[in-house]
């Protein structure tokens, strides 16, 4: 099982999006998934259990060692696999950094992909996740609030020895035909100051919210949403992949 944590200290870059659709596409695609919703605000949780009232398995419930992950896994109509999230994360900033890797080992071999969500911030839940990634994706927009943010999780990274997986994936991404564009001079400056980038990025279109307001499949007649979208799934995962629709 190869394990993509999204994660970033700045809010509102796609993080909770991006993290749902790379899940939908590999599923497409024949792959046995599982999601993990680390995030209190529950935003993965609300958008594969749209009615989760009575659910009572919970990432918070693995955190807490109240009882195995296997558990607290929920199979969602499409077929992809979920931890939930809860309001009862908020008690579980402070736990080992170590437990969610632990348990992960336990179904290692049952998944292909498993893909966590997690919160806009840098607690030990976080800590849980990028410590059992493989991959580790911070999306970001081209403002200044960003670029630094970046700059700071860069030197998280460095200093848990996790550089190698971290990856910065470009969301919204404008259009720009020269130098002296705004977003020519963030594509610039991000260049310059790491090495991590990855070559696909998403474009700023209004059709991933369509998608997630409608349930609207993303089809090949979308043509540059979907391929963007299939070149980065390829480019994550390091293998071709290959779906009509998601």
């Amino acid at each position: 099982m190869i394990t993509i944590t999204f994660s970033a200290i700045k809010g509102g870059v796609g993080k909770s999006s991006i993290a749902i659709l790379l899940a939908n596409i590999l599923n497409k695609s024949g792959l046995k998934v599982l999601c993990i919703d680390a995030d209190p605000q529950n935003s993965m949780s609300f958008y594969y259990l749209p009615d989760s009232r009575d659910i009572t398995a919970s990432l918070a419930n693995i955190l807490n060692n109240f009882s195995d992950i296997k558990e607290n896994i929920v199979t969602t109509d499409i077929g992809i696999d979920l931890i939930p999230s809860s309001l009862d994360l908020i008690n579980c900033r402070n736990v080992d950094t170590d437990i969610l890797s632990k348990q992960l080992k336990k179904i290692n071999k049952i998944y292909d992909y498993c893909i966590i969500d997690t919160a806009p911030t840098f607690d030990n839940i976080v800590h849980n996740c990028i410590l059992s990634a493989d991959k580790i994706i911070s999306p970001v927009q081209f403002s200044n609030f960003d670029y630094k943010s970046s700059l700071f999780y860069k030197n998280l990274m460095c200093e848990l020895g996790l550089e190698s997986k971290w990856h910065i994936l470009i969301n919204k991404c404008k259009t720009f035909r020269t130098g002296t564009s705004i977003t020519a001079q963030f594509f610039d400056i991000y260049n310059s100051s790491f090495s991590n980038i990855l070559k696909n990025r998403i474009p700023d279109t209004s059709l991933i919210k369509h998608y997630f307001d409608t349930g609207a499949n993303i089809t090949k007649s979308k043509v540059k949403i979907y391929d963007a979208l299939i070149d980065l799934t390829s480019e994550i995962v390091e293998n071709k992949v290959e779906v009509g629709a998601f």
